[in-house]
């Protein structure tokens, strides 16, 4: 009877260990908000380098682009690692990486819109007002 029990909570722990998940989650170093602006601005310097390259023949671009992203992480005061892993992660996680895209492409119509947004247009068919 005694080895019935033990032969029991020996099971029942073995199906109770079973059930946990034993991958900790590891969160990005870059939350999903601070990932937007540096892919934003990268997806930038690609082409700032590609239009460069365009005008001078003389420019590696490998070279140019890495130059370029190197700007981009200082700006951000991060390394390449740490976006390198925090995009690993969200990679690993495509609904999160749907998210911080569709908030890339958000901020770019935005700051499209802006550029092309006409400026107050001077009214140049009023009358001046009389000097007198």
């Amino acid at each position: 009877m005694r080895l019935k029990w033990h032969g029991i909570i020996i099971l029942l722990c073995s199906f109770l260990g079973a059930c946990q998940n034993n991958k900790a989650v590891v969160k990005p170093a870059l939350s999903d908000k601070e990932m937007v602006p540096v892919i934003y601005e990268l997806l930038l310097s690609e082409e700032c380098s590609i239009a460069l390259k365009g005008r001078d023949t003389t420019l590696v671009l490998p070279e140019l682009r890495s130059v370029k992203y190197q700007q981009v992480f200082q700006l951000h005061k991060i390394d390449q690692k740490t976006f390198a892993d925090s995009y690993s992660y969200y990679l690993g996680h495509p609904n999160e990486l749907k998210i911080i895209f569709d908030s890339v492409e958000a901020m770019g119509s935005r700051n499209r819109l802006e550029f092309v947004r006409p400026l107050k247009q001077m009214d140049i068919y009023k009358k001046p007002a009389n000097p007198k």
